[in-house]
């Protein structure tokens, strides 16, 4: 496992809330990260408590940050036979475009503080 921190646009629907087997919801998403090449990397990501609260909250097309602990996979593509990876991520912190807008104070606001 390593820790990380990517970003990208949630894809596959809404993100999901469920139940696990101890009564603890926790939600799951889907979202892609663009590489440098341009190609796009598809992200799984599930998240509990604080972090699943503001991932349930998203929609499909939401731009996403996310970090914690991660782990890569690989397959091949069912249709093409290309050879694919994606990342799974255990969400320790999610941070969305809502959040940070409003986090950010106006201009007229900083320069007076």
């Amino acid at each position: 496992m390593m820790t990380v921190l990517i970003g990208g646009k949630l894809v596959a629907g809404d993100p999901e809330v469920r139940t696990g087997k101890n009564g603890q919801p926790y939600t799951t998403a889907k979202f892609a990260a663009v590489q440098d090449d341009g190609e796009r990397v598809l992200v799984s990501v599930i998240a509990f408590n604080e972090a699943g609260e503001k991932l349930a909250r998203l929609k499909k097309a939401d731009d996403i940050v996310c970090s914690g602990r991660a782990s890569v996979s690989a397959w091949l593509d069912k249709t093409t036979g290309e050879p694919k990876a994606g990342v799974r991520i255990v969400a320790e912190h999610i941070l969305s475009q809502y959040e940070l807008a409003g986090r950010r104070k106006p201009k007229a606001e900083e320069g007076s503080a």
